[in-house]
């Protein structure tokens, strides 16, 4: 199975990754590693599974997402991970969380329906 995971380096998505890349699946993470530890989440997963496929995208980003979508195989699901999830954050700046939470999943939305891709879609925005 052809998964895609963003928010791959957080916490929800490096164990979801583990798991999947434990049973065979191809994974592939979109993550932009702004968030504290993503980077260690990363490189844990690299050093286990050298075959994980990463890209550096934030998903404000509509037409990065959408070129490196088009590019890949086609996913069979996606885990949207992605989220700006800390409360405080969204208290103080509530602009970029919308943009991060609400715009960021139109714009993975509205790729798939693009490409004209099926993939199920499972969607989390934070381990609380």
């Amino acid at each position: 199975m052809n998964v895609w995971i963003t928010g791959g380096a957080g916490f929800i998505g490096c164990n979801t990754a583990q798991y999947l890349l434990n049973q065979g699946h191809d994974v592939t993470i979109v993550d932009n590693l702004a968030r504290a530890g993503s980077e260690r989440n990363l490189e844990w997963l690299r050093a286990a599974h050298p075959q994980l496929s990463f890209h550096q995208i934030d998903i404000r980003d509509f037409n990065a997402l959408k070129v490196v979508l088009a590019r890949s195989d086609a996913p069979d699901v996606i885990f949207h991970f992605a989220a700006q999830v800390a409360v405080t954050t969204s208290v103080l700046d509530p602009r970029t969380d919308f943009d991060i939470n609400a715009l960021g999943t139109l714009n993975l939305l509205e790729a798939v329906r693009q490409l004209d891709l099926d993939p199920v879609l499972l969607y989390s925005s934070t381990n609380k």
